[in-house]
């Protein structure tokens, strides 16, 4: 047996015995449901279920911020799942999540230790529906969650010799009434102290990836909201960008950290409730009961003052820009959807039983951690109460259109144009209304590239994209091909047009730019030119003049400052200590190489290959298998890649890593010819009987037989598994294909 650090989850399902006497048939198809649930959660957050024993479940996590995410998931899939049965009936996990020291057993995988008691006594202290989690794992997360955490103080744990520091995260659906005595006290993000620790993975060649992994930091006590930032435009649409701003775009004092002072005997738990950005207007939510001052210790409320409403500068009166203003919203009424928020009969905030299924249906998409839980993103568009469309460009973000008049179909059109704008790849509609598109139905099915959008060359006004029937039928639109003068037209994604004239085109661009900017917010992302003189532009995606734009900087040289800092801008969130030892791990590399991001998540490098194009191929396939999700390339050889329009690197999607279906040698991704050459992977499809393949993104290939398609798979994983030079940092492999069938996008790390 070998020791390493883990991230620990245990759970069990609180009275699980009552429940069984009283239904037994019932409750344990209900349980073997969600515990399928359970397990593709765990596996979708990069976890691994290491032990089941009845209603307990043990699973193991390198990520102190993935293993919380993911209990978080499984409480609210499981409460959704509860809504259609009376309290006594359902079926509440209790979570417990730490951090420690763990034996692994070679033989089958499982995990003893410091790590795991800890982990199964704290959720003994969970409520029902609720997580609990030790003082070090909250030290990693707990400035990124956006739900309100209880300290418990220190706990005597059964057959645990030392105090366990605990901290209770309440989310929608646990019992309040079951909840000690809490004092609500409002705090901001605080500096932290961080302890360097043991490594938790080290630097594998020829091909690397790091996961966001916990640090073994601790970190002052103090939580920041992760807020879900919602930007709206001034008619049709709005999306969300990298900006990370709330919905007004108004910056809001920092209030002062406000710390509850001890009790002379029993600690009493304080209430650490997050700050929250403004929201948008709500279907009459039911309020949660208030926290109940409890003494000695008082409340303290931080009062933060709105911030000024921000200025908008006139334009100038020299700029002869003809405004379009957008036309006024059309609110088109219609009956309200028949299913109502249901109150949590434990007095929580009403659970709407519409937002369940728009989540599991954008859950594939991947959306950036910035916009904050899919929850909250979902039961704002389901608040609007005028028609809708909701659609998503895959691992970039969603758009959203409201209070469009016309046909459906030119708004559903005018709403995939102005998000292809947006994000500048295709999108799909998720859904009309409050009407989930079918899973098969081709606008949901396959990405709609827009031809308007592409298009180029001479200004034909049947081609513009976005723009409503009001806009076109305006006589500064009609008559702009006629105009013989320097002149330019600039869009918004939202349903905007400014047309200007200058001395040169470059002024008039300029000024048009300016004015179109201006009518938005900056969180609104920018405006592009669609044309100047009579010249369309659009695919170029213009956001600056050509007469004022300054000369491309290039690429930055790669540094450990420069890495860190990028690394930090996607979320990859860890202690200093970590980033640095990433940094200097790729600076080290041999070239030609490659380093790529995946947002929230962690990195992967690519050293050693023969020619840099090799290197960002096969690193841009390893990556997305690692992760899950596809990722932006972040530096070639010594130079940092430099930022688009919006502050995004580019996105390399790797079609054969996503690709389900017969299998084809020739799609394989992220291994080389002399492995897609091998006689046994060349084979493959002539073999016969059950048989199952499994592929690491190291680039290596495995194939099992067996009696049945479970035997088949287990075999190829293990044989994969086992030439791991280290199974703790190389991650584990994937099944590729289960006999003619290839299943690498469902992310299975063991047989079933």
């Amino acid at each position: 047996m070998r020791r390493r650090l883990a991230v620990i989850l245990a759970s069990d399902v609180a009275g699980y015995s009552r429940l069984v006497a009283a239904d037994e048939e019932s409750t344990v198809a209900r349980f073997a449901k969600l515990k399928r649930v359970f397990g593709e959660l765990v596996t979708g957050f990069h976890g691994r279920i290491f032990n089941t024993a009845g209603d307990a479940i043990l699973a193991e996590f390198d990520s102190a911020t993935e293993a919380v995410r993911c209990a978080i998931e499984i409480q609210d899939s499981v409460r959704a799942r509860n809504i259609a049965f009376p309290e006594s009936q359902r079926i509440l996990f209790r979570i417990g999540i730490a951090i420690g020291d763990v034996l692994v057993q070679e033989e089958d995988g499982d995990l003893l230790g410091d790590g795991v008691n800890v982990a199964a006594r704290l959720q003994t202290l969970a409520q029902p529906g609720g997580i609990c989690v030790s003082n070090e794992v909250y030290s990693h997360v707990g400035r990124n969650l956006s739900c309100t955490v209880t300290d418990l103080g220190d706990q005597s744990l059964k057959n645990i010799p030392y105090p366990v520091h605990a901290f209770q995260i309440d989310i929608a659906g646990a019992n309040p009434a079951l909840q000690p005595p809490a004092v609500a006290i409002p705090v901001v993000p605080a500096a932290g102290l961080i302890l360097p620790t043991a490594d938790l993975r080290a630097v594998p060649e020829p091909s690397h990836h790091v996961n966001a992994k916990p640090s073994g930091s601790r970190t002052t006590l103090a939580v920041a909201g992760v807020a879900a930032v919602m930007l709206t435009s001034a008619a049709a649409g709005w999306f969300l960008n990298s900006g990370g701003q709330n919905s007004s775009s108004i910056p809001v004092p920092t209030p002062p950290v406000v710390e509850a002072p001890k009790a002379p005997a029993a600690p009493t738990p304080v209430v650490v409730a997050t700050p929250q950005a403004p929201k948008p207007a709500q279907p009459t939510p039911l309020p949660r009961p208030p926290a109940v001052a409890v003494p000695p210790v008082p409340p303290v409320v931080t009062q933060i003052p709105p911030a000024p409403p921000p200025q908008i500068q006139p334009t100038p009166p020299q700029a002869p820009a003809i405004v379009v203003p957008p036309p006024p919203q059309v609110a088109i009424q219609i009956p309200p959807a028949p299913a109502q928020p249901v109150a949590d009969p434990a007095g929580a905030s009403p659970v709407d039983p519409r937002i369940a299924p728009f989540v599991e249906a954008l859950r594939p998409y991947n959306m950036p951690v910035r916009y904050g839980r899919p929850e909250k993103i979902v039961s704002d568009y389901l608040g609007f109460a005028d028609t809708k469309i909701f659609l998503v460009a895959p691992d970039l973000g969603f758009w959203r259109t409201r209070g469009s008049s016309g046909p459906l179909e030119a708004n559903r059109d005018r709403a995939l144009e102005g998000c292809q704008i947006t994000f500048g790849a295709p999108c799909l509609v998720l859904a009309i209304g409050e009407n989930l598109l079918a899973s098969d139905n081709p606008f949901r099915q396959t990405r709609q590239s827009m031809p308007r959008v592409t298009y180029s060359g001479t200004f034909n006004p049947a081609m513009v994209p976005v723009l409503s029937q009001n806009i076109r039928e305006g006589i500064d639109f009609k008559d702009y091909p006629t105009l013989n003068r320097p002149k330019a037209m600039v869009i918004h994604p939202s349903n905007r047009m400014v047309i200007s004239f200058g001395d040169t085109t470059d002024d008039a661009e300029k000024r048009a730019l300016e004015v179109c900017q201006r009518q938005g917010q900056p969180a609104d992302g920018p405006c592009f030119t669609y044309a100047r003189d009579n010249l369309v532009v659009l695919p170029l995606r213009r956001t600056s003049a050509s007469g004022t734009e300054t000369a491309p900087a290039g690429p930055r040289p790669v540094t450990q400052e420069t890495l860190i800092a990028e690394f930090r801008k996607f979320a990859v969130s860890q202690s200093a200590l970590t980033l640095e030892r990433w940094a200097s791990s790729y600076i080290t590399a041999v070239a030609p190489k490659s380093l790529f991001v995946a947002e929230g998540r962690g990195i992967w490098y690519s050293p050693a290959w023969n020619t840099l194009r090799e290197s960002e191929e096969m690193g841009a396939a390893r990556c997305q298998i690692v992760h899950g999700k596809a990722c932006q390339l972040l530096a070639r050889n010594m130079e940092i890649v430099p930022d688009d329009a919006f502050g995004r690197k580019p996105l390399v999607e790797v079609p054969n890593v996503a690709y389900a279906g017969p299998f084809d040698r020739s799609k394989i991704p992220s291994v080389t010819s002399v492995v897609i050459n091998r006689l046994d992977i060349a084979g493959y499809a002539d073999l016969r009987g059950y048989k199952a393949m499994a592929l690491h993104p190291y680039g290596r290939l495995h194939v099992g037989t067996g009696t049945d398609q479970t035997e088949a798979e287990a075999k190829a994983l293990e044989a994969c598994n086992t030439q791991r030079a280290n199974a703790a940092t190389d991650g584990p492999c994937f099944t590729y294909a289960l006999g003619e069938d290839v299943v690498l996008p469902q992310r299975r790390t063991f047989a079933r």
